[in-house]
């Protein structure tokens, strides 16, 4: 494994256990937070690596038309 999906995998584990504090201390339902994760244009064998660790949301974040707004 290389060290970027070593550290994929790290990021993933240590947000999760975040999450799973983070629900204890505000008296909500483990597993009633979800994690998405959110790429830009990043290649598929690292989410494909993140879908490894479990993560089943995922969006991109890619701006598919820019807009340039004048104000006057």
């Amino acid at each position: 494994m290389n060290d970027r999906y070593a550290a994929i995998a790290d990021n993933i584990k240590q947000i999760r256990e975040n999450i799973a504090s983070a629900e204890l201390k505000a008296g909500a339902p483990a597993g009633s937070v979800r994690l998405m994760a959110v790429t830009k244009t990043v290649a598929p064998e690292y989410i494909n690596a993140a879908i490894a660790c479990g993560i089943d949301l995922i969006g991109e974040n890619k701006m598919t038309e820019g807009w340039i707004v004048d104000t006057i």
